[in-house]
């Protein structure tokens, strides 16, 4: 018998251990953490209260984890266990995401989806999202770049929302969830926020962050007309590559002048998304 609860009466490790357990092989493998857990349920608006879990006989097997924007929602994680594939208990989960954001008036659901998988495209498509954009995941490895000569002030991600948001309407960006404005401030400590700056004037600015493997910039965009987003990406690639031999960035849409500036400083796509969406109202 399947049951559903919602992610606020259920213990946080269940929900890290079920997702992770569905997308340890995935193109994006999930590896949450209690930390990393919190940190993406405020940075990218997941409401609790109506994500929810299925459970089989009392245990876990599926999830709908749901982000909610004022009349936008968005289906952050999804997924059901491997055994339970192909029973119908997918389509039974994503009517009841469906119809969860019906009831709170939501106007369209978004989602990502890798471009190669192609048995999940198909299950949406049944469920009527149909593909709006492409996002593509880029690399570049060090190579004899000059050294950075623009300069980089440390600030706050309250200061660059702002900034963000000015970005957005002067250079028309079409960010998607992980890089719309808000997301960036409700991400707070998370990352390194930086100002831009050319002879004293601010020009741009830059979220990123670094692992053991690599470093990776959340977003970043020139602020003063007179500025591109190639000079932008150029200058951070030459400072990151003093920290680390590697700079990755994920999920850029096709139509955000971001995606062309990677492109032209020879940064290498590896994995390609859909993003798709449903009108529900």
């Amino acid at each position: 018998m399947i049951t559903y609860e919602s992610l606020k009466n259920v213990s946080t490790s269940v929900v890290i251990e079920l997702v992770n357990e569905v997308f340890k092989d995935y193109v994006f493998p999930v590896n949450w953490n209690l930390e990393s857990f919190e940190k993406d349920v405020k940075e990218n608006s997941i409401s609790i209260e109506d994500s929810f879990i299925a459970l089989s006989d009392g245990i876990p097997v599926g999830f709908s984890i749901i982000s909610i924007r004022k009349d936008v929602g968005r289906i952050d994680s999804f997924g059901v266990k491997e055994e339970f594939r192909g029973k119908g208990l997918a389509s039974e989960i994503i009517f009841r995401t469906i119809e969860t954001l019906k009831w709170k008036e939501i106007k369209k659901i978004i989602l990502e989806v890798a471009q190669s998988d192609l048995r999940s495209i198909r299950f949406y498509n049944k469920h009527g999202f149909r593909a709006t954009r492409e996002l593509a995941s880029f690399f570049k490895e060090k190579d004899n770049s000059s050294n950075a000569h623009f300069k980089y002030e440390q600030t706050t991600s309250d200061v660059i929302h702002e900034m963000a948001i000015e970005a957005k309407f002067r250079f028309k960006r079409k960010p998607n969830w992980q890089r719309e404005p808000i997301t960036i401030k409700l991400s707070e400590n998370r990352y390194n926020y930086e100002i831009i700056s050319d002879n004293n004037k601010k020009c741009g600015y830059v979220v990123w962050g670094f692992n053991k493997d690599n470093c990776y910039i959340v977003d970043a965009s020139p602020v003063e007309e007179g500025y591109t987003f190639d000079a932008i990406i150029e200058d951070i690639s030459s400072k990151l590559f003093e920290i680390k031999d590697r700079i990755v960035l994920v999920s850029v849409p096709e139509d955000d002048p971001l995606y062309k500036a990677l492109i032209d400083n020879n940064y290498s796509i590896f994995i390609k998304q859909i993003e798709m969406e449903r009108i529900i109202h």
